[in-house]
């Protein structure tokens, strides 16, 4: 009979009141020979392979002593050993990367030098099943370390929702008096658009500019001017690039700024600035199979009575085993800039909003949303870096919102090459893992 070492059985359910089944870890543990015959999961980390032809049937190879190699994930300082069996969602669900809780399987917070905190769980699998969408919020950066299998057909998705960033990400700007007596701020994070502050008389008004879109992988948009010749030496420009194709450190994407209006308490609010995308790392010691989603993309800029927001920055992915494979779709795309808005009339009646950026899509751009009438800035698309909105090179009323830039996708496996059948929307780059 053979003995299982569990370090933790979880007890997994589609949803509170259904019922629930215990996963149980499978293969022996660390330092020990596994003797399953046949073998449910590839030998673990430090087993000893027993293979009955001599071959060895590890996933990463074997050393001269026939045990099974490792890898270091990125971002950790070594593989964790799973203090829980699995984590399986046959429903829709949440992870909340504050409490770095999910169900009764406890996270941990593990520090970045450079970035956000990470919330780690350290699980023998992690599953999402066709039927179920997975939201992720919080501060913190969500980490899934598997030490067998990761099968994702449904959908992972860590998203920013409007102004509010995904995980790891930061918000988009907000209307607020600004200092210069005008109304929005400046995105948050290292990459957040910029608030154009202007307050350069033009018919008796400041210039109500659109807010710059966040940027990432590439720079972000510039928003729009008021004026055929912009007047205003801060304007509203796109955030600039930061990070690197590894994803050390694991961030999201950054904030776009919300528009500017000239006056405070305004009478013509601006739409805010987009939120980042969060950033997510899922590791593998065998196999990351994706049929369904993972998206953590930028939220849109939002259109108001006054200038439109930029967008939010798509957020990063990275993924880690020695295969990763299947025609799932990853995205890090960025939100398009808001509309602008036509303001007020002479007896001071608010008119029309401009439309809010989209969110950033599974496929292709954000489109920017489009102004109230054709006098009115339309926002930027998202993604490449952005556009600037349409009326900083054309008379309107008001400034659309720039574009938030795309984010960033790695896949480090065995061969180093990305994977053939999966449609990875953003910089995606990749990297060969390093056994040991």
């Amino acid at each position: 009979m053979r003995s299982i070492v569990i370090p933790v059985a979880l007890l997994v359910c589609a949803a509170w009141g259904s019922a629930c089944s215990v996963i149980l870890p499978l293969g022996g543990p660390a330092g020990a020979a596994d003797s399953a015959s046949p073998d449910l999961l590839a030998d673990g980390p430090g087993s000893l392979d027993n293979a009955s032809d001599g071959a060895c049937a590890c996933p990463l190879g074997c050393d001269d002593a026939g045990a099974c190699k490792t890898f270091v994930p990125s971002n950790l300082p070594a593989f964790p050993a799973p203090t829980c069996a699995g984590i399986s969602f046959s429903a829709d669900g949440t992870i909340d990367t504050g409490t770095c809780l999910v169900l009764f399987c406890k996270g941990t917070l593990v520090p970045q030098s450079n970035g956000p905190q990470i919330c780690r769980f350290a699980v023998g699998q992690f599953v999402i099943t066709q039927e179920a969408t997975v939201t992720v919020s919080g501060p913190n950066a969500l980490l899934v370390a598997a030490s067998a299998v990761v099968k994702i057909s449904g959908t992972l998705d860590a998203s920013a929702t409007g102004r509010i960033a995904g995980p790891g990400g930061w918000d988009g700007g907000d209307i607020v008096n600004d200092g210069f007596g005008g109304t929005g701020t400046g995105g948050a994070g290292p990459g957040g658009g910029k608030h154009c502050g202007c307050r350069a008389v033009v018919d008796g008004e400041g210039d109500d500019c659109g807010g710059g879109g966040a940027g990432f992988a590439t720079a972000g948009g510039t928003g729009g001017s008021e004026l055929t010749t912009p007047v205003c030496s801060l304007v509203g420009a796109g955030g600039p690039t930061y990070g690197n194709d590894g994803v050390i450190p694991l961030q999201g994407g950054s904030g776009g700024a919300s528009g500017h209006n000239d006056s405070m308490p305004s009478s013509s609010p601006p739409g805010v600035g987009g939120g980042g995308g969060g950033a997510l790392q899922i590791v593998a010691l065998t196999t990351i199979s994706l049929e369904g989603k993972i998206r953590a993309a930028g939220g849109g800029g939002g259109g108001d009575y006054g200038s439109g927001g930029g967008g939010g920055s798509g957020g990063a992915v990275l993924l880690e085993a020695p295969l990763v494979s299947g025609t799932g779709k990853v995205t890090v795309a960025g939100g398009g800039g808001g509309g602008a808005g036509t303001g007020t009339n002479s007896a001071g009646t608010l008119q029309a909003k401009g439309n809010p950026g989209q969110d950033g899509p599974d496929t292709g751009q954000a489109w920017g949303g489009i102004g109230a009438t054709a006098a009115d800035g339309g926002g930027g698309m998202g993604g490449g870096g952005g556009t600037k909105g349409p009326t900083s090179g054309l008379p309107g009323d008001r400034g659309g919102g720039g574009g938030g830039a795309s984010g960033r996708i790695r896949v480090n496996n065995l061969d180093g090459k990305l994977p053939p059948g999966m449609s990875l929307n953003g910089d995606a780059t990749s990297g060969a893992l390093q056994p040991h």
